[in-house]
């Protein structure tokens, strides 16, 4: 099965990444970035907290680096991470309005 990355050194790339290379972390980021807003827009229908959330996600991604070993592992990770804190983000969303 052939992945689905643009790069054709993922496995470099994945290392460096794993390591702290900054300039892997950027092509990374270059490349999920945009999707996961869209994501996240979707979900919270604010583009100011859609970008916080996904900020918050890739700084995640960023500590938990050293675990992932393929960029769909990476994807993965990504995806849940940012739903989870959309769903987060809704409840405590729906308590504030609750209480006001």
């Amino acid at each position: 099965m052939r992945s689905h990355s643009t790069y054709d050194h993922e496995p470099d790339l994945i290392q460096r990444f794993a390591t702290g290379d900054p300039a892997a972390f950027r092509a990374v980021y270059k490349q999920l970035y945009l999707p996961v807003l869209r994501f996240v827009e979707q979900w919270v229908g604010n583009t100011q907290d859609a970008e916080e959330l996904t900020a918050d996600t890739f700084v995640k991604l960023w500590n938990n680096r050293e675990r992932f070993e393929t960029l769909e592992y990476i994807r993965a990770f990504i995806h849940v991470t940012a739903r989870n804190a959309c769903i987060n983000f809704l409840k405590q969303l729906r308590v504030k309005t609750t209480r006001q």
